[in-house]
């Protein structure tokens, strides 16, 4: 990526699939290439998951109101995400999905607590998610903010962009 600097990327990331945290994600952010999420509800399995299970408690106050919310928030709230493709075709859906592009993001300390708290409720493995968050907050310190969103160009598809619904995705506005 780094030597063929496409537009953008296309792929799969989720709170039970962090592995491009590691690598991919970063090097886009750096390199400034646009990055295209999808199965961001790693195709439906987190729902059966998370089931008849409420929300952790912090939910409200980042304005999320529904699991669909969380797991897209999740995935925005990314410092190297531009936009995100929900996949979901009914109307109900469509419109509590852009509630998650409402409000503020995830912060980075808020996106690791999720992992964790996934890692608790079986939607990934515990050990790993333990690692992502550990490594998350080793990143972060005590910054505790939306990390790589000040002063960045917002043009480019890089960090910095102020999300905006427009059907069913996200866009950098």
């Amino acid at each position: 990526m780094a030597a063929e600097k496409p537009d953008f990327i296309q792929i799969n990331y989720s709170v039970s699939t962090t592995n491009a945290d590691k690598r991919l994600l970063p090097l886009a952010r750096d390199t400034g290439v646009a990055v295209m999420i999808n199965r961001a509800f790693d195709d439906g399995r987190l729902f059966a998951r998370v089931a008849g299970k409420a929300l952790p408690g912090w939910a409200a106050e980042a304005g999320v109101t529904s699991w669909a919310q969380m797991f897209l928030k999740f995935v925005i709230s990314h410092p190297a995400v531009t936009v995100t493709i929900p996949a979901t075709g009914k109307p109900d859906r469509q419109s509590d999905n852009l509630k998650a592009g409402q409000g503020r993001e995830l912060s980075a300390a808020e996106r690791a607590e999720h992992v964790l708290e996934a890692g608790q409720r079986g939607l990934v493995d515990a050990g790993l998610a333990a690692e992502y968050a550990h490594q998350r907050v080793a990143v972060v310190g005590e910054l505790d903010l939306d990390l790589g969103r000040q002063g960045l160009d917002t043009t480019s598809g890089s960090p910095g962009v102020n999300w905006r619904p427009y059907g069913a995705i996200w866009l950098a506005a």
